[in-house]
């Protein structure tokens, strides 16, 4: 039968820092305090943030959330069966008198969900009131960049 050593002791104090030579002096013009600023570039942000509006033939009650995640359901499903009834969609703010609302989707997924939301076209409550369907007002990887438009009217 083979013997295992025990182990060896160690030493339990470790150095805290190593010094690599002299610290640098601050700035007269800084104050030691002072953060730095530091940039940040999102290269793939996780969602893509949509601004819609429901089109009706005909005057409608107001757009509530429940009415707004039904018709995207649907209109998901028609396009893209069960495939499109899974895509995560979050309500992100609903403007009842407006009938509008701002949704996140997966990024991976945005190109179909503006396909399918764009082609859509419903029946309201009553068939003789005519259909309903979902316009894209923008769509962006930033909620402020649909929200305030694009920034061509500042220039």
């Amino acid at each position: 039968m083979m013997e295992i050593d025990p182990p060896t002791q160690r030493s339990s104090t470790l150095p805290l820092h190593t010094q690599q030579g002299p610290e640098p002096e601050p700035e007269p013009n800084k104050s030691s305090n002072s953060i730095e600023p530091r940039h940040f570039t999102s290269r793939s942000p996780r969602w893509t943030y949509l601004h819609l509006r429901l089109i009706s033939d005909h005057p409608q009650p107001p757009l509530d959330t429940l009415t707004t995640k039904t018709t995207l359901t649907s209109a998901l499903t028609q396009y893209l069966g069960l495939t499109g009834a899974a895509i995560s969609v979050d309500i992100m703010h609903v403007i009842p008198d407006k009938r509008e609302a701002w949704v996140r989707v997966p990024r991976d997924d945005a190109s179909a969900v503006v396909a399918g939301l764009s082609s859509w076209v419903g029946s309201s409550a009553s068939a003789e009131e005519g259909g309903i369907t979902w316009r894209v007002l923008g769509w962006g990887a930033f909620p402020s960049a649909i929200c305030h438009g694009s920034g061509s009217d500042l220039f």
